[in-house]
């Protein structure tokens, strides 16, 4: 498993093992359509990571623009397809 690292609103820095596999999995049974790679990503973390993200501020949640993770070529393919069956309701 890579390694991802983020800041919440209440400027918590984490850093937290991710699964590509796992991910793609949630992407498919909760992922919003047409949104830019760090914000399904950072849906991703708020919903797995809950626990970890309360830090006694209300609604507490992940910054998408401060996710640090290697979004490769084979990551955006991947990214697409996913978002296209979830387009067509596949």
């Amino acid at each position: 498993m890579k390694t991802l690292k983020f800041q919440t609103i209440a400027h918590k820095n984490y850093e937290v093992k991710f699964s590509e596999d796992d991910f793609f999995d949630h992407m498919k049974r909760c992922g919003v359509v047409n949104i830019p790679i760090e914000n399904q990503i950072g849906l991703y973390i708020n919903n797995l990571h809950e626990r970890l993200l309360n830090t006694g501020v209300p609604f507490d949640s992940v910054l998408p623009q401060t996710i640090v993770y290697d979004i490769n070529t084979q990551f955006k393919n991947r990214y697409k397809y996913t978002n296209e069956i979830l387009t067509f309701n596949l």
